[in-house]
């Protein structure tokens, strides 16, 4: 019964936290160190920001705020009481907040698709006692979009010593495209000598002897993504909030595997942020 009650409060809790940042508003939050409540209510990363909105924190506190068609990104640090204006943020307690120029523009769907996917990820997690999920063995790319027109194949290298044949196909065969390769089975990885085609769904599998080792698809993305994904891609010394917002563009985009390791990437380096943890599962 305690445990019902328990996954029952926190289901409730996640489902009002997603509902409450499904509203497309003017920005969002980047980041979130210390004590910060919005509107009353604890301020969460990703969590959208209507015009009007009152962001408080506490003395140690730092919060980011980027607006979507800005780009501009603004910190606040405490103690302060701010409000979220149609074009900044205005501190009526506390010092002024710093102001950046980033390169981003941000879809509302973007920062819902990120929100929601995270709230359900932990209402999943909650249901199952708190086991984490189990993602694909190793595979990739697996049932996902892709980023790149080169992708680089992994799989679990098999446990006996013989070399295994890859194949790499486009599901439409009137595009009259395969190849094959032999490796070696100290080899995990493959890199196609060519760009693949955009938009175009392949499959592609592993195979040693009559055994099928991996056996799965992906898609390519439109030529739009991927030019606009390459040149917006943050390098690893980049701003927090740069890196996440390459995440959820990732994760709006269904570039499933790829988001994943952005996340995670991001969780590891700040494992108080719960949202980051649940989209690197």
């Amino acid at each position: 019964m305690k445990r019902l009650l328990l996954t029952s409060l926190v289901a409730a809790s996640l489902a009002t936290f997603a509902t409450s940042s499904h509203a497309e508003g003017i920005a969002f939050i980047t980041d979130v160190k210390g004590d910060v409540t919005l509107n009353k209510t604890r301020a969460a990363i990703m969590s959208a920001l209507d015009k009007g909105a009152r962001i408080a924190c506490t003395r140690d506190c730092v919060v980011g705020v980027m607006y979507l068609q800005s780009g501009k990104e603004y910190t606040l640090k405490g103690p302060g009481d701010f409000q979220i204006g149609a074009t900044e943020v205005a501190a009526k307690i506390g010092p002024p907040p710093a102001v950046r120029e980033t390169q981003w523009k941000i879809k509302p769907a973007t920062v819902i698709a990120a929100q929601t996917a995270s709230a359900s990820i932990r209402m999943r997690a909650v249901g199952a006692a708190g086991s984490a999920e189990v993602s694909d063995s190793g595979a990739y790319p697996s049932k996902t979009n892709v980023t790149s027109l080169t992708p680089l194949f992994r799989w679990a290298a098999p446990k006996t010593g013989e070399s295994v044949r890859f194949e790499l196909a486009a599901k439409d065969p009137s595009r009259n495209f395969s190849v094959a390769s032999t490796l070696s089975a100290s080899s995990a990885s493959y890199s196609a000598s060519t760009p693949l085609a955009v938009d175009t769904e392949y499959t592609w599998a592993v195979k040693q002897g009559a055994a099928v080792l991996v056996e799965s698809s992906f898609r390519t993305l439109p030529a739009q993504a991927v030019e606009h994904l390459a040149s917006r891609k943050p390098s690893e010394s980049a701003p927090f909030s740069d890196r996440l917002v390459y995440a959820m563009t990732l994760k709006d985009l269904k570039a499933d595997q790829d988001a994943r390791d952005a996340f995670g990437k991001l969780a590891s380096e700040r494992p108080d942020l719960k949202e980051l943890a649940a989209l690197a599962k």
